[in-house]
């Protein structure tokens, strides 16, 4: 008499792990495809909402925050957290006053550093409180969030125009790019400087750059701690996610690779006493691209590989360009 066979044989079971295995590695892409979309789109939105707060700090103040001061005295970032509904965070930071406007007296801007914590002070200051706080909004979700001496850094940053930080001259002989001003600059020599007004940017809000991404640094690398005054901003000097390196204050402040999971970097070269060849590109962690917001609040996706004359014109605000990133 013959049995009902119940089960499955050996060869069976290996067949159907076999499919189940095929099934799943064609399914794995398609899924992360859809979590970096999901991601991508929230960083759209962050740009976007980033975009919105300037834009209302310029209707309330008439002006552009500016983009920082030295390292030490203030970036745009704390300017505009009661605009990305921040308020109660933005109340805790304290710039130096108007009655300081000697940026050579350290003596006295010391409790008005980004990190100072002077309780005891009238007003009291507590500085590093705020800059230890990390700002979701700020934040890619396509990038792990780290910090650095306790400092929370972040990936967005705004266009400092062509050339670097401060808006001099890049380059030599046949490579060599005069500045064209953008939104944003960083500052030695003025204390207290006046942000440009929308009525300077005769190219256009909806032609001119003002924010995009980069990496927040690891290990001690300060890119993406936007808090501190020279890594508050990206230029258009090179493309996109460039293999060429950023250049940073100093060779202790960028950890390269291949032992450090970091974009190229290296320390700037020049006369330090003025920082002059400090400058970053926009990095993701978006394959094949970077978000990018423009002056006019709207936000693009824009490729790698988009075409460096376009890139540098559009990140300056009255070069006369007859481009934008949608030609």
């Amino acid at each position: 008499m013959r049995r009902n066979r119940v089960g499955f044989t050996l060869v069976e079971l290996l067949v159907v792990i076999a499919i189940i295995g095929v099934l799943v590695s064609l399914l794995l892409p398609a899924v992360q495809a859809a979590r970096e979309s999901a991601r991508r789109s929230q960083c759209t939105n962050n740009v976007k909402q980033l975009g919105l707060g300037i834009q209302n700090f310029h209707d309330t103040k008439q002006e552009l925050p500016y983009g920082n001061v030295s390292a030490l005295y203030g970036t745009w970032m704390p300017q505009i957290l009661p605009f990305i509904e921040q308020q109660q965070l933005g109340a805790q930071y304290t710039f130096p006053p108007a009655s300081i406007t000697n940026i050579n007296d350290t003596t006295a801007l010391a409790p008005y550093t980004y990190a100072a914590n002077r309780p005891a002070n009238t007003p009291p200051t507590n500085n590093l409180g705020v800059v230890q706080t990390r700002i979701q909004t700020l934040t890619c979700p396509s990038d792990e969030p780290q910090s650095v001496y306790t400092y929370s850094m972040h990936n967005y940053l705004l266009n400092y125009g062509n050339t670097n930080h401060q808006n001099f001259a890049q380059g030599s002989g046949a490579t060599l790019l005069n500045p064209l001003k953008g939104p944003f600059v960083g500052t030695e020599l003025v204390l207290h400087p006046i942000g440009v007004k929308f009525k300077e940017i005769t190219d256009g809000l909806s032609n001119t750059l003002l924010a995009s991404e980069t990496l927040q640094g690891r290990d001690g690398d300060l890119r993406g701690l936007s808090w501190w005054g020279w890594a508050a901003g990206f230029e258009a000097y090179n493309t996109p996610n460039t293999t060429a390196p950023d250049y940073i204050q100093r060779a202790d402040y960028c950890f390269a690779p291949p032992q450090y999971q970091n974009p190229p970097c290296q320390a700037q070269t020049g006369n330090t006493s003025v920082r002059l060849y400090m400058s970053a590109a926009a990095r993701s962690g978006h394959p094949g691209g970077v978000v990018a917001g423009l002056c006019d609040a709207s936000v693009q996706y824009v490729s790698d590989g988009v075409d460096l004359a376009v890139w540098r014109a559009v990140s300056t605000i009255a070069g006369d360009e007859a481009v934008s990133l949608t030609n």
